[in-house]
């Protein structure tokens, strides 16, 4: 299973604090504030900009998103609160 499968099964019916767009190696996927997927999106309140393996590591807990933040690893537009409640939820 790929690790956007995994957040989709993860995030669905779940209560977000905002919209997300997960920008993995140049391909946008974005749900919504209640955890679905949103086709069709241009907008959200927070992008997180990553590699899909650096995604793998932060969901595999092996390693920590504020570290991946700090060495360059993910980048973040948008709504930081969001950020960094999804932090959670993530691992």
């Amino acid at each position: 299973m790929s690790v956007i499968e995994e957040l989709k099964a993860k995030f669905s019916g779940a209560a977000l604090p905002g919209s997300l767009c997960l920008e993995l190696d140049g391909k946008a996927h974005y749900f919504d504030a209640n955890g679905n997927e949103a086709e069709g999106a241009s907008e959200a309140d927070c992008t997180l900009i990553l590699s899909e393996k650096t995604l793998e590591e932060i969901v595999a807990g092996e390693k920590d998103p504020m570290a991946a933040y700090f060495s360059g690893d993910l980048q973040i537009k948008g709504d930081m609160s969001v950020a960094t409640e999804l932090a959670g939820l993530l691992k």
